[in-house]
């Protein structure tokens, strides 16, 4: 399933602005139809919607989101249009379907009406997503599967696009829920995501601008108990994992042959860190080493060509060869999972720590 390139998102944006204002005047309706013909041959799973709730920034233009509806395997396309959005003079973009303000409300369907306040839920640690329990009004069998659908839908309006599709995890539909897990109705449950989030789990939002860690080294062993690979997590990435603008995982991987090699890599792939940090493009999430043989560094980045052209500035400035800096790979990870996994392994040093692992110096 081929992405929305640069150049497709930056050629849909010229024909927008060869029409903006002829589609500035339009009615609602009739503008969203013709944005969208504009859109839906080079981004067809991708829709432009009017923003009710403009963001600071528009300044009086026409607020416009830019939505997925949800399906986060197309959120790329979506950062990439938004990203390109640029040179408007009558309308402003944003990514995503924002939360609403206003979060009491009802939907109606098929003769089943359902409130926010009637939708009660809490929440628990899922590896590091929030899962949810829901519980709904007592209605006839017949009736829960329409409730539930509509129920998922509230979520979307309360929580918004990204925080649903991305940093909730499984969501479980319960007959009742349990005084003592403090439960919540909908209307009020964006509020105590939030404080949970930050809180328990650990993000912030504060973006880490030196290279500080907090580290945590966690061995693995073979079968016969002999450590064949370390991971080296940076437990301060915690603050910022599962942000819109981090959601590329990006590896660079160096070879290590003995200590000046093993300071070599660790100098330069933390070079590149402080590069992405100080621009807000990327953070180092964790490093692995690989018992005499390599050292890869997982950043997660806004896109692999910011990585790409710190590592280039990294690279040229030691005055290696170009082959460095060649060694990328890439993949969409919004969820952090492979951070995630790691922190658990990370959570488990932590409980019985490995005393040789912590005398290491520069890993």
């Amino acid at each position: 399933m081929a992405g929305l390139a640069a150049e497709q998102a930056e050629a849909f944006w010229q024909a927008f602005r060869a029409h903006e204002l002829r589609l500035a005047g339009l009615a609602p309706a009739a503008f969203l139809q013709a944005a969208n013909a504009l859109l839906q041959p080079v981004a067809p799973a991708l829709s432009i919607e009017l923003d009710a709730q403009p963001a600071a920034h528009a300044g009086g233009r026409r607020a416009l989101r830019v939505t997925a509806h949800g399906n986060s395997a197309r959120f790329p396309d979506l950062l990439t249009l938004v990203q390109h959005a640029s040179g408007l003079a009558l309308h402003a973009v944003q990514a995503f379907r924002s939360r609403v303000p206003q979060t009491r409300f009802a939907l109606q369907k098929d003769g089943l009406s359902l409130a926010t306040h009637q939708v009660w839920l809490c929440h628990h640690d899922c590896d590091g997503l929030v899962g949810l329990h829901l519980a709904l009004p007592p209605w006839p069998a017949e009736q829960q599967g329409l409730a539930r659908h509509m129920a998922q839908a509230m979520l979307g309006h309360v929580l918004g696009e990204w925080d649903l599709a991305i940093r909730v995890g499984p969501i479980a539909f319960v007959p009742r829920l349990e005084r003592q897990r403090a439960p919540c109705p909908l209307s009020e449950y964006a509020a105590a995501f939030d404080a949970f989030s930050s809180g328990t789990l650990g993000y912030t939002q504060d973006f880490p601008l030196e290279d500080d860690g907090p580290w945590r080294f966690q061995p693995l062993h073979d079968v016969h108990d002999r450590p064949q690979q370390l991971l080296v997590i940076n437990a301060g990435a915690q603050r910022v994992a599962l942000r819109p603008e981090l959601g590329h995982a990006v590896w660079w991987s160096l070879p290590v042959w003995d200590e000046a090699s093993l300071v070599r890599a660790h100098e330069l792939q933390h070079a590149v860190a402080l590069q992405l940090q100080r621009q807000r493009t990327g953070v180092l999430a964790l490093a692995t080493l690989e018992q005499g043989e390599r050292r890869t560094a997982q950043y997660q980045a806004s896109s692999p060509r910011e990585v790409a052209q710190a590592v280039a500035r990294a690279t040229a400035q030691a005055g290696l060869d170009d082959a460095d800096a060649a060694a990328l790979r890439a993949a969409w990870d919004p969820r952090w999972q492979h951070y995630r996994e790691a922190a658990r392994l990370g959570e488990q040093l932590a409980q019985s720590p490995d005393p040789l692992f912590e005398q290491l110096g520069a890993v």
